[in-house]
């Protein structure tokens, strides 16, 4: 319902006319948790490519620059870790929930953390900042439900 002072009601509150609700998914291009390679095997470990845990993504402010691990491409090849690209999201599922991070480095993120490649029209930074606006909801929904991929973001029409 559009309302006489600028704004329109809807599920989340009351939002200006020129925005609309929309779901992460839809503004995404891949959104996939990671993996860890087996920590018994050494020849996986302490390569060049960096290894996202949720402390990676708690610790650091909105652009994530360097992780505490890394592991080598057989340990990425030999497990369900894969490479997110620079300039996408991580996103932090469990244990602190709801941190999110622009990776301004290529990582592989772990079974604990969602990587978010936004579609090449979404602007990363817009999204970031979303999320974090959006970020009890987002805990909501991974503790009712176990993280439903269909966070409600809230958008301005033209910005995405």
């Amino acid at each position: 319902m559009i309302r006489t002072d600028g704004y329109k009601d809807t599920e989340i509150g009351a939002i200006p006319v020129d925005w609309e609700l929309t779901f992460l998914e839809k503004v995404s291009d891949r959104l996939k948790a990671g993996g860890t390679p087996k920590t018994n095997v050494p020849d996986y470990w302490n390569g060049d490519i960096p290894l996202v845990k949720v402390e990676d993504v708690v610790n650091t402010h909105k652009y994530l620059l360097e992780t505490n691990l890394s592991i080598t491409k057989e340990g990425l090849d030999n497990s369900s870790a894969y490479l997110l690209p620079e300039n996408c999201l991580v996103f932090s599922m469990y244990g602190t929930a709801g941190e999110v991070a622009i990776n301004k480095i290529p990582v592989a993120p772990t079974q604990n953390v969602l990587g978010i490649i936004p579609l090449k029209e979404t602007s990363v930074d817009f999204l970031y900042y979303a999320l974090k606006f959006s970020k009890n909801r987002a805990l909501e929904l991974i503790v009712d439900r176990g993280l439903s991929l269909n966070i409600l973001l809230l958008r301005k029409r033209r910005d995405f």
